[in-house]
C-alpha cells in the first residue's frame, strides 16, 4: 500500500478507494454506475447491511427492534454455548448458502442455512 502525493493511503491501483485506474469515458461510466448503485443501497442501522430495494422500512425496523437486543453474527456461537444471551435478541444476516433439507435420527425435517454478516 502506498501513500499519494494528497497524503491518502492508496491501493495496488493506486486509487485511494481501492477502484481500477481506469481512463477517459470508461472510468467516467463506470464510476457513475458505482454512484447510481450506492445511492439506490440503505445502510441498515442495527448490522451495518447495505441494502438494496429493502422490504422492510428503516422505521418498521426500528419499531421491530424496540425491546430487543442485537447480536451479531461473529459472537453468536460463543454467547450460545455460554447461555449468556438472555432476553429477546435478533440476529441480522445474509443467507449465503442454503443445504438441502435432512432428517433427524427420529426422522423430523431440518435445513442448514449459512449466514454471513
Amino acid at each position: 500500500r502506498t501513500t499519494s502525493t494528497s497524503g491518502h493511503p492508496s491501493g495496488p491501483s493506486g486509487s485511494g478507494c481501492g477502484l481500477p485506474r481506469e481512463r477517459g469515458v470508461a472510468a467516467a461510466v463506470i464510476k457513475r454506475r458505482r454512484e447510481d448503485e450506492e445511492s439506490n443501497c440503505l445502510t441498515e442501522k442495527y448490522s451495518g447491511l447495505r441494502i438494496k430495494n429493502p422490504v422492510v422500512s428503516s422505521e418498521q425496523m426500528h419499531q421491530r427492534m424496540q425491546g430487543r437486543k442485537m447480536v451479531r453474527i461473529p459472537r453468536l456461537a460463543s454467547r450460545a454455548r455460554g447461555g449468556d444471551i438472555d432476553g429477546d435478541w435478533v440476529t441480522i444476516g445474509v443467507v449465503v448458502d442454503k443445504l438441502p433439507p435432512r432428517d433427524t435420527a427420529k426422522g423430523e425435517k431440518f435445513s442448514v442455512w449459512k449466514l454471513s454478516d
